[in-house]
């Protein structure tokens, strides 16, 4: 995501104890000084072999439980400044960075820049496809299909979507994608990728800051502006400061 999720400190782990009586909450901060690469993190991912990884300003670091593993444009990695991080099927680490993306097998970065159009884009999501073909979310250019570094298909306001600002991306059951705009939330048929996109009406025009899909099938959006809302076929239940949100300005 595109937004910083802590701005002073890096990042917090959480770690719960329950006992009979109370429930006390533990929580261990890390920074620069405990080897974190910056201290403005974007993203957070989990490899299948534990690690922790975290995208900052400064580069990507790697978490085991006690130390860091930072990596950077040394590395192989296209800017340090890494917004999104998304594992692909195949276990590699796909990094979406300003105006392109890196790919990480466990042993050696690829880089990957955009058109020179596409140089200066933000890149405000990453959904892998398959083990060479991703759909990145931008924040001034829609949607950008790319495929071993070459973009294959564009999707903005031109297309049928409310804003070229896409905030989120994800894969319906189905196989549609789901996209999270600064003006409502739109569908994609992946089949047909210039065609049959089509707007939430229970949405409307809201701000949309991140999509996700729960193991039931729920789809969660949270908004600036109008708190969060759970979509499952025609059901719709919305969460504001009077069902007990502390705010509607919600980041993920």
């Amino acid at each position: 995501m595109p937004f910083p999720r802590l701005i002073i400190i890096a990042f917090l782990l959480f770690f719960g104890r329950t006992s009979v009586t109370a429930q006390q909450h533990f929580f261990i901060q890390y920074s620069i000084q405990e080897g974190l690469a910056q201290t403005q993190v974007f993203d957070l991912a989990q490899d299948d072999k534990g690690f922790i990884w975290v995208a900052t300003v400064g580069g990507v670091s790697r978490f085991d439980g006690i130390e860091f593993q930072n990596y950077s444009t040394r590395d192989g990695l296209l800017k340090n400044q890494a917004r999104v991080l998304e594992f692909g099927p195949d276990g590699r680490l796909w990094i979406g960075t300003d105006g392109g993306y890196s790919i990480y097998d466990g042993i050696n970065f690829r880089a990957f820049a955009l058109d020179s159009v596409y140089r200066d884009a933000e890149l405000n999501d990453i959904l892998v496809l398959d083990n060479e073909t991703a759909l990145i979310a931008t924040d001034a250019f829609g949607v950008l299909e790319v495929k071993n570094g070459r973009i294959t298909r564009t999707i903005d306001h031109n297309s049928g979507i409310g804003s070229p600002t896409v905030r989120a991306l994800a894969a319906m059951a189905d196989g549609n994608i789901l996209m999270g705009t600064r003006a409502g939330m739109y569908t994609l048929d992946q089949g047909s990728f210039t065609a049959d996109i089509h707007a939430n009406p229970d949405l409307g025009s809201a701000n949309i800051s991140n999509v996700m899909i729960d193991h039931e099938g729920v789809v969660w959006v949270s908004t600036f502006g109008q708190g969060v809302y759970g979509v499952k076929e025609e059901k719709v239940v919305h969460y504001t400061e009077n069902e007990g949100l502390i705010l509607k300005w919600v980041r993920e």
